[in-house]
């Protein structure tokens, strides 16, 4: 909007008093009459002109500045035209004398006793021009002024006393023309002001009109393009009060009219009481517009927050609205995590909500005028924002129910799952085929059975969590008792399962019991038949002496086995009594042990008649030997005296004997012979009998030579020989002179007997046996813990060059040589969280007390240029010997670390003035041992802050959390005592009181993470819970109730553990290793290990699986060799043997990179820390190796 400039009216007024020229004292009379018309019509014309050029060209500045030049000349003009006009009545003196002398002047007069003024600026301004054209005509009389004479030549006034009188009337006419023209200036003076006056008034009046208008606009009603009309609003207040000063200047001048005493004071003091009124009317509604478009402004704001918020709140309830509960745990668990990001959301939202109450409250203070709406729209907000959170915690509710039922199927499930598999197993048909078997199914029964006890207790909890759940949710209560039915049912079908197994199993030992006593009664028979047979008859009486008395032996020894025949016969008759499934053939067993026992004795009696005839023979021999030798005797005097013979039978009995008798026992002798001619006879016919030889062969030995060289000290082979005949074979002896076959001969064979007609019908037999015996045997640990001979493994050495470089290279040995000129070793290393930077540890494990002996951390960055092996990027002195290391999992900068002396600290890499940022101090909480691992862990499964878990052989697990001022409190604990391990195999306990339990070493499930494995000193590993509420019994003051995790007690090693690893890629496996040497690979479902590897004949060290490969895992051992394993190319030896170190020291520590999939970091006992980087066969997973490991898991050993 303009300022007030004027109106061209005044353009044109000022423009022909600035044309206005005062007339020449020369000019005519006759001039003046043309030049005012003309004039006054050419300054009209200029002033219209320049007005419309003000108007058209003209900015504001411009106006304003010509507006103050125009009132300055107007000024100037009217002065000089005053100026004028004085000087014009002073001319009018001459015309006293013309008035009478010239009549025609005396109409001038007329100017004179003008009583009236001029009522508009035009009128005043041709007044002045009037007056002025007027003293122009009389200018043009007056020179020069003199006395006329009349045309008769008569002077008008004759004496002086006349012209005394004209002068004096002259005179007194021209004070009264003075006082008049004085008069009549100052009246037209005023009425020029007045006219200006009035012409400002009229101007303001009608800008103040026109901008009542503007404010009397009511466009804050329409809410589009509110912040465009507040701007123009403010730019209007601007410019009303820019303009203010016309009223205080238009003010100034009526004021000092009226104070003046102007001839229109009233009116002016009218007029100024208007316009003040028009002022602030104008004030007022400009006041009032601004202050209802702020209030629009503020409602449209307001209402466009409400309408935000009601936005979110209509797009949010379709969260909270949502039926869906999820399909099984994990899902609920996705929908906890979404619902837990919405609760965030909501509680951030919550504050806009207050903000638009506060807005509400403010307006409502304010006096709105819209309060209705304002207040019915905060009302809409706060009800729906009240109903969205209504349902959240309903939504809330519904999930945690859907969780609680969802974790109870899944337990179920479980359970379910896990009772099937044992149903597997139980429902086996076999029930073992020997003893052996049989007490191996029965102990691995008993496991599945002790395995049911511990699961009793979780299907009572399962019941009774059942009945709450079905309480606590109705809706699911069907479904619930459904699953609880199954569980229950499940639960009965396998207890059933379980006592028929047991019944079957009893039954199958009783019957294998049998079965082995069986056999080994009947393999004692056919040995002691073999023993009976083999036996040779005697050569002489002393032979067959010892044959009846060793016979006789064999008697004590069947009378003693009488018990096992009367047991045996027993056991079969009480299976006969009980019904057995296999009674055929315990009765067949029965009648075979009776026929052996029965033939046993038969050969027994048989033998001794045998031997008794034997040893009549023998006798016989005897007593032959000596008649034959008496009658040779004999008969050689007689032949020299008479000559003559001898009967057969003498001279057999010589030539077989050839030995004198004494003379004097002849006839006694010869009568003994004849008597025994009947007995000889028949022995001679037994003696003609061929009785195959009796031998009983070993399983073992299978030629001759191992049937005789059976001791490794004899340096000849014994040669033994089987008679095949017993014969006796006499010699003919003509003389007594005939030598060499004067001796009795035994006919025996010479070849070895290997004619067994039943063996291959034996083998045939059990063909089919030794086949899946020996398919059990491939799978069978039965050679573990025997040394296993790998020369032929590709060794690794640094300085050879073999095909094993192919899959491994040492990339990096760093060191930090203060350590290693003060011999100290690597203790722990670990990769920080991006795979960048190792930090490695330096202390002594292996000279006396250390625990005061300064210490190293160090850290190197391997991926920053110009690497230095032997310059640590970082170096941290530490007071006492550090044992183990951890990077946080999120933070690269942050290291935990346990000390020898029981400290655990914490370190920030980032901070170059003070890295030391915590630590625990030596408390009463603190460790009274060493700490040998620190872990980090969630405060909570679900959580995001991380705490700290350290392990020490105090017997003692503590959790940390990090507080201001540097402080590491503790925030939780546990404690392992002797008394408190799981007693489910059987292990040595210390007595009464508290032992504590060294633990050296722990790993977290990376599927459960409440669920760790420790390992202790004393060799065992227990499965450990970190949700228990068991209080522990341990003495030891603490802060913090400490609790004891231990749930299950897997078989010990040979010595305390000293690392321990849970699968990344399977939930139930780990592996351990320890003092024995041994890399153990264990379930969580069974206490034996599946696996148990001989690696060294010194310690292992550390063991860990590899982050990508679910078969493979690495062993540092004591020998200063890594092994590196792939279960699926060998499960019996290292697929690579990498040596580290050349003098032989062992390797402490290992760790892979999990970020860089391809390095691997051991530290020495020398102090090196070698980064190995493998090859694609140890980082590339295969097809398969997932089914592999879930068959490895699966297997479950006796």
């Amino acid at each position: 909007m303009d300022g007030y400039l004027g109106t061209p009216r005044d353009m044109r007024a000022h423009q022909a008093a600035a044309k206005m020229a005062p007339p020449s004292p020369d000019a005519s009379s006759s001039d003046s009459p043309a030049t005012g018309p003309a004039r006054e019509e050419s300054l009209t014309q200029i002033a219209a002109d320049l007005a419309t050029i003000s108007a058209n060209m003209m900015s504001k500045a411009d106006k304003t500045d010509l507006l103050a030049e125009i009132r300055a000349v107007i000024r100037e003009e009217v002065m000089e035209c005053l100026l004028r006009l004085e000087a014009a009545i002073f001319c009018t003196i001459q015309a006293i004398f013309i008035l009478q002398t010239f009549p025609s002047v005396s109409g001038k007069t007329r100017l004179f006793p003008c009583r009236s003024r001029p009522s508009r600026e035009p009128l005043a301004t041709s007044s002045v021009e009037d007056l002025e054209s007027w003293s122009s005509e009389v200018g043009a009389l007056s020179p020069p002024l003199e006395l006329k004479m009349d045309s008769s030549g008569v002077k008008v006034l004759e004496t002086a006393e006349d012209i005394q009188e004209r002068r004096q009337q002259v005179l007194d006419r021209y004070l009264r023309f003075k006082e008049l023209s004085t008069l009549r200036r100052q009246k037209l003076e005023d009425s020029y002001r007045f006219q200006f006056f009035q012409r400002d008034a009229d101007e303001l009046e009608k800008w103040i009109q026109e901008k009542l208008q503007i404010a009397s606009d009511e466009n804050y009603k329409d809410p589009t393009n509110l912040q465009g009309k507040l701007q123009k609003h403010q730019a209007f207040e601007a410019e009303v009060q820019a303009n203010a000063g016309a009223i205080v200047k238009l003010d100034e001048t009526g004021n000092l009219m009226i104070s003046e005493g102007h001839f229109s004071s009233e009116t002016i003091r009218t007029r100024l009481v208007e316009l003040h009124r028009l002022w602030e009317l104008l004030l007022l509604k400009m006041r009032e517009k601004g202050i209802k478009l702020q209030q629009a402004q503020k409602l449209v704001q307001y209402l466009r927050e409400c309408e935000d918020v009601m936005d979110w709140i209509n797009d949010k309830e379709a969260i909270v609205t949502s039926e869906e509960l999820g399909q099984d745990l994990e899902h609920v668990e996705v929908l906890q995590k979404k619902f837990e990001e919405f609760q965030t959301d909501l509680a951030a939202h919550e504050e806009r909500v207050n903000e638009v109450n506060q807005f509400a409250s403010k307006l409502t203070q304010e006096e709105h005028p819209e309060l209705e709406l304002i207040k019915t729209k905060q009302d809409e907000v706060n009800t729906a924002w009240q109903r969205l959170k209504g349902l959240a915690l309903q939504r809330q509710g519904k999930l945690f129910g859907a969780a609680e039922v969802q974790r109870f199927n899944r337990d179920v499930d479980e359970t379910i799952g896990w009772i099937r598999e044992k149903e597997q197993l139980m429902a086996s048909d076999d029930f073992g085929r020997d003893l052996a078997s049989v007490q191996a199914l029965l102990r691995k029964h008993e496991g599945l059975e002790r395995d049911l006890a511990a699961l009793e207790e979780k299907v009572k909890a399962l019941c009774t969590e059942s009945d709450r759940l079905q309480q606590s949710h109705p809706l699911n209560a069907v479904q619930i008792q459904a699953k609880g039915e199954e569980l229950i049912a499940n639960w009965d079908q396998i207890r059933t399962i379980a006592a028929e197994r047991h019944t079957r199993l009893n039954d199958s030992y009783k019957l294998q019991r049998f079965l082995a006593d069986f056999r080994d009664l009947t393999s004692w028979v056919t040995e002691m038949k073999a023993l009976i047979n083999a036996d040779e008859l005697a050569n002489d009486v002393a032979g067959a002496e010892a044959l009846l008395d060793r016979h006789q032996e064999h008697k004590g020894e069947i009378d003693a086995h009488e018990d096992s025949f009367k047991s045996a016969d027993e056991a079969g008759n009480a299976l006969l009594n009980a019904g057995h499934y296999a009674s055929d053939e315990v009765r067949e067993k029965l009648t075979i042990l009776s026929e052996e026992r029965t033939a046993l004795l038969e050969l027994w009696e048989l033998r001794r008649q045998q031997y008794e005839q034997c040893m009549d023979l023998q006798l016989f021999y005897r007593d032959t030997e000596q008649v034959d030798n008496w009658m040779s005797k004999q008969e050689r005097e007689r032949y020299r005296e008479k000559g003559g013979g001898a009967s057969d039978v003498t001279r057999r009995a010589t030539k077989a004997h050839g030995f004198p008798l004494p003379r004097q026992r002849g006839a006694a002798l010869t009568e003994r012979c004849e008597r025994g001619a009947p007995r000889i006879s028949a022995m001679m016919e037994f003696s003609d009998d061929v009785q195959a030889g009796v031998s009983v062969e070993s399983v073992w030995r299978k030629s001759q030579e191992l049937r005789c060289d059976s001791k490794s000290c004899q340096t000849i082979p014994i040669a033994t020989k089987e008679a095949a005949h017993q014969v006796s074979v006499v010699s003919e002896a003509c003389t007594q002179t005939e030598g060499g076959d004067n001796q009795r001969v035994l006919d025996v064979d010479l070849g070895p007997l290997l004619d067994y007609p039943d063996l291959g019908e034996f083998l045939q037999r059990v063909e089919g046996i030794m086949i899946k015996e020996l398919k059990k045997n491939w799978r069978s640990h039965a050679f573990d813990g025997y040394e296993v001979n790998w020369e032929d493994q590709n060794q690794l050495d640094i300085g050879n060059k073999d095909l094993s470089l192919i899959m491994v290279s040492c990339l990096h040995i760093l060191q930090y040589p203060i350590a290693l000129e003060r011999l100290l070793q690597v203790t722990s290393v670990t990769w920080n969280c991006t795979g960048s930077v190792i930090a490695c540890s330096y202390g002594r494990l292996g000279d006396g007390d250390w625990s005061t002996e300064k210490a190293y951390v160090c850290t190197w960055n391997l991926d920053r240029r110009g690497l230095k092996p032997n310059n640590p990027d970082v170096i941290l002195e530490v007071p006492s010997s550090v044992m183990c290391l951890a990077f946080h999992p999120s933070q690269p900068s942050l290291i935990a670390g346990g000390l020898f002396n029981g400290e655990v600290l914490l370190w920030d890499t980032s901070r170059t003035d003070d890295p030391l940022i915590g630590r625990t101090g030596l408390t009463a909480d603190t460790h009274t041992d060493a700490v040998y691992q620190v872990v980090w862990i969630k405060d909570k499964p679900q959580g995001n802050k991380l705490q700290i878990m350290s392990i020490s052989s105090d017997g003692k697990i503590l959790v940390w959390q990090m507080e201001k001022e540097g402080r590491i409190v503790l925030l939780d604990g546990f404690a392992l005592v002797a008394q408190q391990i799981p007693n489910n195999i059987k292990i040595n306990k210390h007595g009464r009181g508290d032992s504590a339990v060294g633990v050296t070493c722990l790993s977290f499930s990376h599927f459960d993470q409440s669920l760790f494995i420790v390992g202790v000193e004393g060799g065992y590993l227990l499965k450990c819970f970190s949700g228990t509420q068991t209080a522990a019994l341990a003495s030891t003051s603490s802060s913090v109730p400490l609790k004891a995790p231990a749930q299950f007690t897997f078989c010990p090693q040979g010595g305390p553990v000293h690392c321990l690893d849970c699968s990344p890629f399977h939930r139930n496996l780990f592996v351990s290793a320890g003092t024995d040497g041994h890399a153990h690979l264990y379930s969580m479902l069974q206490a034996k290990p599946l696996m148990s590897l001989h690696l060294s004949d010194k310690y292992l060290f550390s063991i860990r699986w590899s982050p990508v490969r679910p078969l493979v895992f690495a062993a540092a051992s004591g020998e200063g060799e890594l092994l590196l394993f792939d279960l699926a190319k060998s499960s019996q030896k290292p697929s690579l043997c990498i040596k580290q170190t050349d003098n032989g020291r062992p390797i402490y520590c290992l760790e892979f990179n999990r970020s860089q999939k391809k390095l691997l970091a051991a530290g020495d006992a020398n102090g090196f820390i070698k980064i190995w980087q493998l090859s694609s066969d140890f980082t590339e997973q295969g097809a398969r190796e997932l089914v592999i490991l879930d068959g490895i898991a699966s297997e479950i050993t006796d």
